[in-house]
């Protein structure tokens, strides 16, 4: 965090990758075992889709492969709309805590080997409450550290606030906690 940073910034867990073709299976897996390290570090209610926040809370998540599988399917991009599934583009899950006062989220993008394809796994912590960043640094880094041994990124950073692309490299709207692949 760089000096005078609002504590009022969400906090990010970022991880980045490009082009790299992975069997639905393994996609699945590594979202599941991010989704238990989640949970270890008290991150554990998901709802998923909708609009509107009634509609988010009548899906809530039950964390477990079949519903994983199915929601990453759901997810997946049928480019054109017509041919169905486009593997070159991968799969996509995001998820949602449903608590507006601590929020936070996830969103895996895995097995994308589209030349304009790229992957991430992205976590956006609550803004205040016991498991933001500017509460608990270490929790932050300990997700980073178990995220980065599942998905091998690239680049991966822990942050608060924004995370861009400079230039084909991460760019934090504050000095980063932890980055690698600078």
């Amino acid at each position: 965090m760089t000096q005078g940073s609002s504590s009022l910034v969400n906090g990010r867990v970022g991880l980045y990758w490009g082009p790299r073709q992975k069997p639905f299976a393994e996609c699945s897996r590594d979202v599941l075992a991010s989704l238990s390290v989640l949970k270890e570090k008290g991150f554990e209610q998901y709802f998923h889709g909708g609009r509107r926040r009634g509609e988010v809370m009548k899906r809530q998540v039950d964390i477990n492969p079949e519903t994983i599988e199915a929601l990453l399917i759901e997810g997946a991009d049928h480019g054109d709309g017509d041919s169905g599934v486009d593997p070159e583009l991968g799969w996509s899950l995001s998820l949602w805590s449903g608590d507006p006062a601590e929020a936070y989220s996830i969103s895996f993008v895995c097995g994308a080997y589209s030349a304009w394809a790229r992957n991430s796994v992205t976590v956006v912590l609550p803004t205040v409450g016991p498991r933001s960043l500017a509460t608990d640094t270490a929790r932050a880094v300990e997700i980073y550290e178990a995220f980065v041994e599942i998905w091998q990124p690239e680049q991966a950073v822990v942050c608060q606030g924004d995370i861009e692309w400079k230039d084909g490299r991460l760019a934090t709207e504050n000095e980063p906690l932890v980055q690698m692949g600078r």
